[in-house]
Order: C-alpha cells, then structure tokens, then sequence
C-alpha cells in the first residue's frame, strides 16, 4: 500500500471514530450486544486471571508509557531524532484524543459488573486501547527495519500484536469498559499509527 493510500485510510478510520463519538454522545444507550458481552466474561472472573489482567493492563498505564518512552526516544535519537520526535508526539496525540473525547463524550463506565479497579473518569473511547496500541505498535515498526534475522522480527510481530490485544481485552474483562470504548480506542489509534508510520518512513 502507497504512502498516500495509508493517509486515505488513516483519515476514513479517523472519520469512523468521530462518527461513532458523535453517535455515542447523541445516543448514549447502550448496545444489547455490550451487556451481553460483559454478563458473558463475569463469570470468567477468576483471581489467577484477574491478576494476569491487572499486570496487562498496567503495561499501558502511565508509569510505564513514560518510562519506556523516555527510553525509546533516546534511542531513537542516536539514529534518527525525527522518528525520535514522531514518536513521542504521537503518543501525546493519542492521550490528548483520548482526554478530549472522554469529556465531550461523557460516557459512562459499566455499573453492571464490580470493576477491580476504582475508576472516575468517563469511559469513552479507552485510553489504555488507544495509547497502548499506538506505543507497541510504533515501537514495533520503529524496531523491525534495525533487526535483520526473521524469528526476532517474527517474535516482535507477534508480541506487539498480542499485547494490543491482550491491553484491550484487560479492560474488558476488568469490567472498566464497554466494546465500543474499545472499537473506538482502536479506530483513533489505528488512525494516528499509520500517519505517525508514514511519517516516520518520509
């Protein structure tokens, strides 16, 4: 896919998610198919799980985002102080998105299942989806082309993935959001990670 055809996509996801903020906040009513996804995990609830979902999702939390951001971005500037710039502004980008959404959206988080985690602030897209996906997957991309033997580029490939994925599902299984917090964490990441890639390939 062209440079160009990756901004078309990046635009249209990032059209999606506004189209699915601005519906969300016009009709906040929940979906059945939220409740019934919710009500199916809580029986899962187990504390081996629990405890495993807990240090996933706090692979995306703060603490760890700085951290190891600030040390991507000194790596990064031995070699290339643009991507190293690209980087840490489109993690900037994601959490301002994520902040200015949840407050104009103003979606509550779920109340039907007892969340392990004492939350206040509005559920709306989520921000651990967002970030998290736009932090590993801009690691991972930054990563590959500096690595030249294929099962660590594969072990990469798969790991970012999974992590994305396994950030994502936390928060559900965590009962602190719905699927379309997650759908629409994904739409706005997704979006910003392909132009920071572009960027970052220009």
């Amino acid at each position: 896919m062209s440079n160009l055809k990756k901004y078309y996509l990046a635009i249209g996801l990032f059209l999606a998610f506004v189209w699915l903020s601005v519906g969300l906040a016009a009709a906040p009513a929940l979906a059945p198919a939220e409740v019934e996804a919710l009500f199916f995990l809580k029986p899962l609830n187990k504390p081996l799980w629990t405890g495993f979902f807990l240090l996933i999702t706090f692979l995306a939390s703060w603490p760890v985002v700085v951290f190891f951001g600030l040390i991507t971005v000194f790596w990064l500037g031995r070699f290339n102080r643009l991507q190293a710039l690209i980087f840490i502004s489109a993690i900037i980008a994601a959490e301002a998105i994520a902040i200015l959404t949840k407050t104009l959206v103003k979606r509550p988080r779920p109340a039907l299942a007892e969340g392990v985690l004492n939350l206040t602030s509005f559920g709306y897209p989520s921000g651990h989806a967002l970030v998290g996906l736009v932090f590993y997957g801009l690691i991972a991309y930054l990563l590959l082309p500096r690595i030249k033997t294929f099962w660590p580029r594969l072990l990469i490939m798969v790991g970012s993935v999974s992590l994305i994925i396994l950030i994502s599902f936390s928060r559900l299984y965590l009962g602190v959001h719905w699927p379309l917090d997650v759908v629409g964490g994904w739409l706005a990441g997704l979006a910003i990670w392909l132009v920071a890639q572009n960027l970052s390939r220009d």
